[in-house]
């Protein structure tokens, strides 16, 4: 099984044509959608969880969530005790 990370930006092509300078429009028009990706790709690699939605790839927080799991060994007890020391907030 594997994730990819695909969406596409689109500009409007008579806006960019009238803009003068198509390259550096598309830039500026496509950099909040390529900052989202990044945001998308980061909040995965940690949170991924592919029971909650398998389009995703699993992230390193479900893989190494329990210290009684095959791979309990490799998970570094900080001596947290409730579920806010591995969850993100918000």
């Amino acid at each position: 099984m594997s994730a990819t990370l695909r969406p596409r930006g689109q500009i409007d092509v008579l806006v960019a044509r009238l803009n003068g300078n198509s390259a550096a429009f598309r830039l500026s028009e496509n950099v909040p959608h390529m900052e989202s990706m990044n945001q998308t790709l980061a909040e995965t690699i940690f949170y991924g969880n592919t029971s909650l939605d398998p389009e995703k790839f699993m992230g390193v927080a479900p893989r190494f969530s329990s210290l009684s799991a095959a791979n309990g060994t490799n998970i570094v007890n900080a001596g947290g005790t409730t579920e806010t020391t591995t969850r993100r907030s918000g």
